[in-house]
């Protein structure tokens, strides 16, 4: 029998929704009946949205760059008064580092990711929290990494700190908001976005290939299934969890 989820009337704030893993998930909640609150600080965030509502969906774009607390709060507070709340949210949005050897640090390059990568998870959240409470609770879910589970020679050393970084946010902000607000993690592996493509992993893809036992990249759905699965009731007795979808690469 097949399960069908219905979020007719919630509302998910998605960041990074330009493309990738972010437009993909956008998609798969609109299939719910979800309304979107989309947000990139590309301009295509505004073609994706009405992608979703030229096909019956519900979604609202908002410009924005998530590495300023001040924008955030904006994204946030445009969609409430829009869309009249917040349900749920994907943080999703993430740069790749540079690699290359601790001595040769590029610190620009480190205080450039952990800000996109790490802190604006934190400032979403924030704002996120705050208007999930005002109408009892939601569902937060951090994009992470398998890099945040481990590491991988010669990947960037900022972008692994930052991932492990999220980890660990989303387990104390798991407890802190328990039992209003379920947070938890999603860990890619190999996923066919252009921050694989452009390197962002440190190997090119038959390195990875060779150590995936399914045998396949990942693709954006894939993240996006998982997402939707941590938001949905499904998921209602997890909070603080890091849900590994990497094919089994870290198996190897």
């Amino acid at each position: 029998m097949a399960i069908t989820i219905d979020l007719t009337g919630r509302v998910i704030m998605i960041t990074g929704a330009a493309g990738g893993i972010g437009s993909e998930a956008a998609k798969l909640f609109a299939q719910t009946g979800a309304t979107l609150l989309m947000t990139d600080i590309s301009e295509n965030v505004l073609s994706q949205a009405e992608l979703v509502n030229q096909s019956g969906g519900k979604a609202l774009a908002v410009i924005a760059d998530i590495s300023k607390p001040d924008e955030v709060e904006n994204v946030v507070a445009t969609g409430v008064r829009e869309l009249g709340r917040l349900d749920f949210a994907f943080n999703n949005a993430g740069i790749g580092g540079i690699g290359g050897a601790l001595e040769d640090l590029d610190l620009e390059n480190w205080n450039k990711v952990v800000s996109i990568n790490l802190s604006s998870v934190a400032a979403c959240m924030k704002y996120q929290a705050k208007a999930m409470r005002k109408n009892g609770g939601g569902v937060i879910v951090n994009n992470s990494s398998v890099l945040g589970l481990g590491a991988i020679k010669d990947s960037s050393l900022v972008y692994t700190a930052a991932k492990h970084g999220v980890i660990g946010l989303t387990k104390q902000a798991a407890l802190n908001y328990g039992p209003d607000i379920r947070i938890n993690a999603v860990c890619p592996g190999l996923i066919d976005t252009s921050l694989v493509a452009d390197g962002g992993q440190g190997h090119d893809d038959e390195w990875f290939m060779q150590r995936i036992p399914v045998g396949r990249k990942g693709l954006p759905i894939d993240i996006g299934n998982a997402v939707l699965f941590l938001c949905s009731d499904m998921a209602s007795y997890m909070t603080g969890s890091t849900v590994l979808v990497d094919g089994g690469f870290l198996l190897s």
